[in-house]
């Protein structure tokens, strides 16, 4: 026979002796069927012992979370055990109640009082069904069950603030809208980005930032969880051991900066980009593997098999700095010089042909045949704000002054003083001159004249600054820096060469890079033949400009025609590298 399951509790509950042995057998049949009716049935007996206390007047937590002097009569039960008056009268009794002796019995009276208890157990035991085992331990197991759930139910989890949203950038969320400020507690659901950027500020120092889409979970001040989507963690040194979870793995921060990618396919994905990491791989809560990542490795983990792959470090896949003030977002690129000379920002490359007259300090676009002779004047460039100035070289002319705090070019040698050429910049074709001496360059000339290797260079790949003997420019590096937020400039980088002479002249030119108007990299007679060099610069936060400089080695001339040689300076990926701080 079949019966209600809520009539069997109601019978349960309620202590009634009418229960019959089947009705209690499938009650516990109906409990043991699914986690669900467990539940059902914790919820129904702690909410039975709730009523019944509060019926009774014994609210066992109210009074215990109360002060004894605070406990009205409605808590005391009037039964006379627990008033008062009646344990205030025993205690007073106790104070003058007389030495109770015990009787000096016979040990054969003990042993037949011991028996006689045992006789009226066994009588009293006669009739009654016995209980199996495996019911006591069913029955045990829920009262297991129940006082975990009455412990959670009665000190519930109370939500903590652990992290402040510090940014965000076109931010859209999935529930309700959170506003730069808001405080992010450790409550059990999970947040969802649908789209845009949020950084985070966790209690412990730790900061990371999110791009939509992405799910998360905060646990404390020192963990998060995520199940899909893209993240960054940058965690100084006093809050080393944040840890963020994903379905795959654990990543334990040693002191770093890692991205954490995890896809809808079921695979998982750590980028270390500083420091050093743990990477746990495994179910969460079972980890079964550790492996130390350093700097420069990445990881990919696949959730099904828990099988891990080596991975190249992707430099510019996640979003590592942002500051929505200043609309800057960082992926780890370096600074474009060559889109900075071209009148752009440095993060977006310029198509075409664009520069500035080293003469006038103003713009130009498309290339111009013309001639500036020098005044050893530096000029400002208004127009941009991350160019300092440029200037006409000539050692000849006395002090070259190179920036607009004053630094003068010790080294400059003297020179024609003159530049056939303003400063230029490409960033898609290669880049085009007029010809002296035809007024047009042909094709074959012009392919050629941005090849190196066999590599047509001054393309949006490999942007390239054209700088004809004699010319020099001044990057503001104190104003490119404030327009990056998180993000440091670490180096200066650059190809430099020179390629062959169009008309079969021998074409060298002299190399300058100072820093702040010290000499820390020249190049003497640079020729054709010693291809593309590499100029790497460390520089520091106190640098405040960097000047590179293009002379023309001793004059060179053409014999007998008196005109420049075919002396055009490439610099080729012109950048400033860029580190997370």
């Amino acid at each position: 026979m079949r019966y209600d399951p809520e009539i069997l509790l109601s019978l349960y509950l309620n202590d009634n002796e009418e229960m019959t042995d089947e009705q209690f057998e499938c009650l516990r049949s109906w409990i043991n069927a699914s986690e669900a009716h467990a539940l059902q049935f914790v919820r129904a007996s702690y909410m039975h012992r709730l009523v019944h206390d509060h019926m009774t007047g014994n609210d066992l937590q109210k009074r215990f979370m109360m002060p004894v002097e605070q406990q009205g009569a409605e808590y005391q039960r009037k039964d006379g055990y627990c008033e008062a008056a009646f344990w205030d009268a025993l205690s007073q009794h106790e104070k003058v109640a007389e030495t109770l002796v015990l009787p000096d019995e016979s040990s054969e009276q003990q042993k037949e009082l011991i028996t006689d208890v045992r006789r009226r157990k066994a009588m009293l035991k006669t009739g009654q069904k016995k209980i199996p085992f495996s019911l006591w331990l069913s029955l045990g197991s829920l009262a297991a069950l129940f006082m975990m759930v009455a412990y959670v139910m009665l000190n519930p989890r109370v939500a903590e603030p652990i992290a402040t949203l510090t940014d965000s950038h076109q931010a859209q969320w999935q529930w309700k809208t959170l506003d730069v400020g808001a405080r992010l507690t450790n409550a059990q659901y999970p947040i969802t980005l649908l789209s845009g950027y949020a950084k985070l500020q966790f209690d412990n120092g730790a900061e990371v930032i999110l791009e939509g889409p992405v799910e998360f979970q905060l646990v404390s001040a020192e963990q998060m969880r995520v199940s899909h989507g893209k993240l960054t963690a940058v965690v100084p040194p006093p809050a080393s051991g944040f840890r963020v979870d994903a379905p795959a793995m654990s990543v334990i921060d040693l002191g770093t900066e890692f991205s954490v990618g995890i896809d809808r396919d079921g695979f998982s994905a750590v980028h270390l980009y500083e420091g050093s990491a743990s990477l746990q791989v495994g179910e969460v809560g079972n980890r079964k593997t550790s492996h130390l990542l350093t700097a420069g490795q990445a990881r990919r983990v696949e959730s099904a098999t828990g099988r891990i792959e080596v991975i190249p470090l992707e430099q510019n896949t996640f979003v590592r700095r942002f500051d929505s003030e200043k609309q800057f977002l960082w992926r780890g690129e370096s600074v474009d010089l060559a889109a900075i000379v071209a009148g752009g920002d440095g993060f977006s490359p310029v198509r075409g042909i664009a520069g500035i007259n080293p003469k006038t300090g103003q713009p130009v676009t498309g290339y111009r045949f013309t001639v500036h002779y020098s005044t050893a004047t530096y000029r400002p460039v208004p127009d941009n704000p991350f160019v300092d100035g440029v200037f006409i070289p000539d050692g000849g002319l006395g002090e070259n002054i190179i920036t607009s705090a004053g630094h003068i070019f010790k080294d400059c040698p003297d020179t024609a003083g003159r530049s056939d050429n303003p400063v230029g910049a490409t960033s898609h074709d290669i880049l085009t001159f007029c010809d002296y001496d035809e007024g047009v360059i042909p094709e074959a000339r012009r392919n050629k004249m941005a090849v190196f290797n066999g590599v047509a260079r001054g393309t949006v790949e490999e942007p390239a600054v054209l700088m004809h003997s004699n010319v020099g420019i001044t990057f503001d590096l104190q104003a490119i820096r404030s327009r990056l937020s998180g993000a440091e400039i670490s180096q200066f980088d650059c190809f430099v060469g020179l390629p062959g002479s169009l008309r079969g002249a021998t074409s060298r030119s002299d190399v300058w890079v100072l820093i702040d108007g010290q000499l820390r990299y020249s190049k003497y007679e640079l020729m054709p033949e010693a291809g593309l060099l590499d100029i790497t610069i460390d520089l520091a936060a106190s640098d405040r400009f960097l000047t590179i400089a293009v002379t023309d080695a001793a004059h060179t001339y053409e014999p007998g025609e008196g005109t420049y040689a075919d002396d055009y300076v490439y610099l080729v990926k012109p950048k400033l590298v860029l580190k997370g701080r």
